[in-house]
């Protein structure tokens, strides 16, 4: 695949994987899609494209998102293991993402 065709996948995994987490805490909370857009000052049809992974999120929105699903929104940078400089062969490639979200405490 080219570079260009990597940083188009990347970012687009990136936003599949994040519309999968709010899909998923949306459905635990039992929320419907117009609720979910309601409670953040959305409209449905862009809360089911972010679901779907159609749109890449700006961090302003998923700040929206994670309070409106009653939840934390948490990014980090995570060194790799071996403490390389960039450019150096390891586990990890430039595109890889990680995604993980956390419920609010009680």
């Amino acid at each position: 695949m080219s570079r260009a065709g990597a940083m188009h996948g990347a970012p687009m995994a990136f936003a599949r994987e994040l519309g999968r987490l709010v899909r998923d805490r949306r459905a635990e909370l039992g929320l419907s899609q117009t609720e979910l857009a309601e409670r953040c000052g959305m409209k449905q049809p862009q809360i089911s494209r972010f679901e779907t992974g159609g749109t890449v999120p700006t961090l302003p929105l998923l700040r929206r998102l994670a309070r409106a699903l009653d939840s934390d929104l948490t990014v980090s940078l995570t060194p790799h293991d071996g403490g390389g400089h960039p450019g150096d062969s390891d586990s990890h490639s430039d595109d890889d993402v990680i995604v993980g979200s956390h419920s609010a405490r009680p």
